[in-house]
This record gives structure tokens, sequence and C-alpha cells, in this order.
């Protein structure tokens, strides 16, 4: 068990695990299946999202998970009530967001992508967007009002054309937008389906009322645009929240 220290936190116990077990950031990468710069993320961002990879750490470094996310003093309160409520439920909710409160916490299920939304136009998604039917429901804390909708997604990055704004392996929470108010989508960052694509891009200005085309365009300045045909556009969420690192 690691020395204590009231001033513990998630990342300064993820460094004091690695080191204990003389584990390099690019061993433990490799392990969990991350760069070695998210490792190094993990252990300085005191509350870094590593949700998806803490039973893994929690396995490598023979510790439990509760451990690395709240030190030895275990979950606080809140978040024990917030699990009895989420186990009374007997299942994982159906709703695309599903409210609970548990003291000063309000907690919404998003519906997680399974695969990665990239933000380059490189990626393929073969089936389209039926190919998002089978959801991984996850819990998001302290929701902004937009993500109380309905048609709530988590959606990990993976590239670098929206670079500096969203990092590759960041997850953003982002909701649905109505097929009949594309033609009224003002800018701001979406996750986009068009043809067999699935990207996240940034829109600046919406033509579809103009002639018919929607333009997505990448923060980086290697990113490039692409104008994409009304007719080609299957599905679109807003991006509202970063759920692991700040959106710029």
């Amino acid at each position: 068990m690691l020395p204590a220290s009231k001033k513990s936190t998630q990342a300064s116990r993820l460094a004091q695990l690695r080191k204990m077990n003389n584990l390099t950031t690019r061993a433990v990468a490799s392990y969990i299946g991350r760069a070695a710069s998210q490792i190094t993320r993990y252990e300085s961002v005191a509350t870094a999202d590593i949700r998806d990879v803490v039973d893994k750490l929690a396995k490598l470094y023979k510790v439990t998970p509760d451990f690395i996310l709240y030190g030895e003093d275990g979950p606080p309160p809140a978040v024990v009530e917030m699990r009895r409520q989420v186990a009374q439920l007997g299942v994982a909710p159906t709703a695309p967001a599903v409210k609970l409160q548990a003291g000063d916490i309000e907690v919404v299920f998003a519906r997680r992508v399974p695969v990665a939304a990239r933000a380059t136009f490189a990626e393929s998604l073969s089936e389209g967007l039926d190919g998002l039917d089978d959801f991984e429901e996850v819990p998001i804390q302290n929701p902004t009002p937009e993500m109380r909708r309905p048609g709530l997604l988590e959606i990990v990055v993976n590239g670098d054309s929206m670079d500096p704004t969203l990092r590759s392996g960041w997850c953003v929470a982002a909701y649905r937008i109505e097929t009949s108010d594309f033609k009224y989508i003002s800018s701001g960052i979406y996750a986009v389906v068009f043809g067999k694509y699935f990207v996240i891009k940034r829109i600046k200005n919406n033509d579809l009322l103009r002639d018919g085309t929607l333009t997505l365009h990448s923060d980086s300045d290697n990113g490039g645009t692409l104008v994409v045909p009304g007719e080609e556009l299957r599905g679109i969420w807003r991006v509202v929240k970063v759920t692991d690192g700040p959106l710029n």
C-alpha cells in the first residue's frame, strides 16, 4: 500500500503505484492499450477520466479500482449512494438520458459509441449509422443542461485534426440533433455521420438552406475542410462537454 498522504490524489496514486511496480509509462501504456503520453496525463491531471481503464490499472497494480479513484478512505458517501441507486435499477437504463441525484452529484447516462469517432476523414464505419445501435451506457456526473436531452452520446476522439481543442483519447458528450433541424445548426463542434464516415469537426457556417451543403472544418492547420452534400448527412450530435479534458 502507498505511504499515507492527506494530499493524495488520483494522479499521485497512479504515479506512485507505477513507480512501486518498477514500470515505465510505455509499459503501462502497452498493457492498457493507450499511448505513453496518456499515462503521463493520468499521472499529472488530478481529475483525468480513467473510467474505461481503471479496472486494467487496478489489475496491473494489484489494488482495487476504488483505491485508485478515491484512496484509502474509499468513495465518498454521495458516490456510494449513487451506486446504490444504480444497482436498484437492476439493469442499465435504456433511456438515452436517465437522471439520478445522489447528494450534490447529478448523474445522466450516455450511450458510448463502441468505436472511436475519428477527428479525420480516414476512418470509415462499414455499417454506417446502423453500426451505432450497440451502445454501452455509462454514467456522467454533473451534466450541463443540454446533456439532459434525449440522444446523449459519449464519443471517444481518435485523431489529431481537432488539436488543440480536442485531443486524441479524450471523451466528449454530445446530444443528437433532429434531422429536421440540420439546416438550423449554429457554429460549434459536432460529431457527424455522413455516407460511411463518422468524424468530429467544427461547423462555422451552415449553408444547407443556401446551397444544400455543410462544410466541416478542422481546428488543426493540417486537418483541412470538407464540403458535405446535405443528402449524405445521416446523423449529427452537438459536442457540449469534454468528459476527459478542457473544452477550449
